[in-house]
C-alpha cells in the first residue's frame, strides 16, 4: 500500500471530499498571472524607496517595471544589491550564489 493510498484510508470520506472541493475552488480562482500582486502607484513606490533609502538606481527602475515575474523583495534591499555588488558589475569570471525564499524574497 502507497503512502498516499494509507493517509485516504485513515481520512473520512468527508473530510476527503471537502478538501478535493477546496483544492477545486482554489484552482478555479487561482490568477494566472503577477497582475494581481502589481503595484496600484508606481510611483508611489519608488518615491518611498528614495525617501527612505535615498536611492534612485537603476535597480529601482528593473524592480518597478518588472512584469515577467514576481518578487518579493524588502525595498532597503536595492540600495544594498548596488553598493556591494557593482564592482563585480561587468566582471565575467565571478560566481555567486544567493539563497532565496519564496519568490526573491533572499537570505
Amino acid at each position: 500500500m502507497s503512502l498516499k493510498d494509507f493517509i485516504k484510508s485513515k481520512i473520512p470520506k468527508s473530510i476527503l471530499n471537502y478538501l478535493k472541493k477546496i483544492k477545486k475552488s482554489l484552482s478555479a480562482n487561482k490568477l494566472s498571472n503577477i497582475d494581481r500582486f502589481e503595484y496600484k502607484d508606481e510611483k508611489k513606490i519608488k518615491d518611498d524607496i528614495y525617501e527612505k533609502y535615498d536611492y534612485e538606481g537603476p535597480l529601482l527602475d528593473l524592480f518597478i517595471n518588472n512584469r515577467n515575474q514576481l518578487v518579493h523583495k524588502w525595498h532597503h534591499y536595492l540600495p544594498l544589491y548596488e553598493r556591494y555588488f557593482k564592482p563585480f558589475q561587468g566582471d565575467k569570471k565571478i560566481r555567486f550564489l544567493e539563497i532565496g525564499v519564496s519568490k526573491g524574497g533572499s537570505l
